[in-house]
């Protein structure tokens, strides 16, 4: 179950363009990330981002996040910017793809990286994994955790060697008036839209791509904590 708890905070770091250069990555962005931010500061800041969004960078919309696993999977890439509430990450042993472990059936991630962009200093707040160590036990070469809060942080910095990036509504973990708006800028946007299940519940089940029960994985100890 995601763990919805809201917690102060900090008021830190402006900008992500830190660690995002040189290598090409996708980037995605949950509107669940702004969920103790305010509409208008949402509706501000990824209305800016679509306008002024270059318009050779591929971009589509889904409702629900595991809709864009076929979008990451045919970039080939080996870096996932995933701006989000929850980690989305399961151990490698994970059966079930939905919105809450889709980011454990990207084909390329085990010689990819991926970094999960948070708005709560504490990251067991949004793990998804039953151990509420956000990424023990996943199969991913590399992976690393990012606080930046929503209020400050400036999307626009993340143009850069951005090769596709993805919208998810995720409608279960916001309230209507969110929802409301993140159709509105989609639609005036003309970004392509995805319809999913509102319920957030569906499922397939099924292995990841390449799983290999005794392959190496990240305990957890391994993973860097980046938060100034």
């Amino acid at each position: 179950m995601r763990n919805m708890r809201g917690s102060s905070i900090p008021r830190k770091e402006k900008t992500l363009s830190f660690s995002l250069t040189g290598k090409p990555y996708y980037l995605s962005i949950d509107t669940d990330y702004w969920t103790n931010s305010t509409v208008p500061k949402f509706v501000w800041e990824l209305g800016k981002f679509l306008i002024d969004r270059p318009r050779d960078i591929p971009i589509t919309a889904v409702m629900n996040h595991q809709q864009l696993l076929w979008n990451v999977n045919r970039t080939h890439v080996q870096r996932l910017v995933n701006l989000d509430f929850h980690s989305d990450l399961q151990t490698r042993h994970i059966e079930e793809l939905h919105c809450g472990s889709w980011v454990s059936y990207v084909q390329w991630r085990r010689w990819g990286e991926y970094i999960w962009v948070r708005p709560e200093q504490d990251p067991s707040l949004g793990a998804c994994s039953e151990a509420h160590v956000w990424d023990r036990g996943t199969d991913w070469k590399r992976t690393m955790s990012i606080v930046r809060d929503p209020e400050r942080l400036n999307l626009r910095s993340l143009y850069r060697n951005c090769m596709g990036i993805g919208l998810c509504m995720s409608p279960a973990f916001i309230n209507e008036t969110m929802q409301m708006a993140f159709v509105l800028l989609i639609t005036d946007n003309k970004i392509p839209y995805r319809e999913g299940d509102w319920g957030e519940h569906n499922m397939i089940c099924k292995r990841p791509p390449g799983y290999q029960p005794s392959s190496t994985s990240n305990d957890g100890r391994g993973a860097r904590e980046l938060t100034r």
